[in-house]
């Protein structure tokens, strides 16, 4: 599965990273792995990130139906305020023609350019330093390479075929 969750649950915020070719069954079982989750607590905030371009790929019919699908976990997921970081023209149009469907879903969507603004958006203090380490700590095995590698060190982690890792230990990070 093309997604990868994190969640930092002090801040109510999951991190969505995208790799590979996301189809509308991807967004379906990524609805059903979070609706899942017990440590998603309504409302949450979300920031989702692609780590390569042009990676959704949507019919049209598809990409309207994904907010009535989303409603089906209307407990779950309203009031959820998800913040899109697109890479390309292309993302972001599409993210920005999906804001005007997400009224159905009763989750507001805003795409961004940077992950700066994205969170800025959330009001996610970026110098918090819990935030800033987890945060940190991601970015470092995205650009390592290995954030899609199965954790070893998760033997709790439900069933998926994208793992949903728990909250990493937080570690000190030089500004």
């Amino acid at each position: 599965m093309p997604f990868h969750c994190e969640i930092l649950e002090s801040h109510r915020l999951v991190y969505v990273i995208g790799d590979g070719v996301v189809t509308f069954d991807d967004f379906l079982r990524h609805f059903q792995d979070l609706a899942d989750d017990a440590r998603y607590r309504t409302p949450m905030l979300k920031l989702v990130r692609y780590l390569s371009p042009n990676v959704v790929d949507l019919s049209y019919s598809e990409a309207k139906a994904i907010p009535r699908r989303k409603k089906q976990y209307d407990d779950r997921f309203k009031g959820e305020r998800c913040a899109v970081v697109a890479i390309s023209d292309l993302d972001f149009g599409t993210a920005r023609v999906s804001e005007g469907y997400t009224d159905e879903s009763g989750v507001e969507l805003s795409a961004f350019r940077s992950a700066a603004a994205a969170l800025a958006w959330l009001n996610i203090d970026q110098n918090d330093d819990e935030f800033r380490c987890w945060f940190d700590a991601i970015e470092d095995k995205i650009v390592a390479g290995t954030l899609f590698e199965p954790a070893d060190d998760h033997q709790d982690q439900p069933a998926s075929d994208s793992p949903i890792v728990t909250e990493p230990e937080l570690r000190h990070i030089e500004k």
